[in-house]
């Protein structure tokens, strides 16, 4: 009897061992599978923070193309050679006022619209 004692026991000994064998390799899995979906986790996240630094790039792209295409325009050509070199289409006449001229009337256009109200403003507009 003792030696059917005996192998019961190491029946169960070796049935106990198996099981923690198994529940270590189960835990070792499951670690694995969590550190995994971790890192996935944080390569989505900087996915979509790399998505969005592109579209951001994209639209400041697009922004500086137009940018570039207006310099390049014979708009922007005009304007520079009207404003910067002073020069004037055929047929067109130039005024230069003095610039203290201009900051007394901008100065008077400012007080006399502080002073009247928004209606007697248009009035005056229209019919003086």
């Amino acid at each position: 009897m003792t030696v059917h004692y005996g192998r019961t026991k190491l029946g169960k000994i070796k049935k106990w061992l198996t099981s923690i064998v198994l529940l270590l390799v189960l835990m070792v899995v499951v670690y694995s599978l969590a550190q995994s979906w971790l890192k996935n986790q944080e390569v989505n996240s900087e996915i979509v923070g790399l998505q969005t630094n592109i579209d951001n790039l994209e639209k400041e792209n697009e922004q500086y193309q137009q940018l570039i295409e207006y310099l390049n325009s014979n708009a922007y050509l005009e304007e520079k050679a009207r404003t910067d070199l002073g020069l004037k289409k055929q047929g067109e006449k130039v005024v230069v006022l003095p610039q203290n001229l201009i900051n007394n009337q901008a100065t008077a256009t400012d007080d006399q619209a502080s002073s009247q109200s928004n209606l007697s403003s248009w009035i005056n507009y229209f019919f003086k």
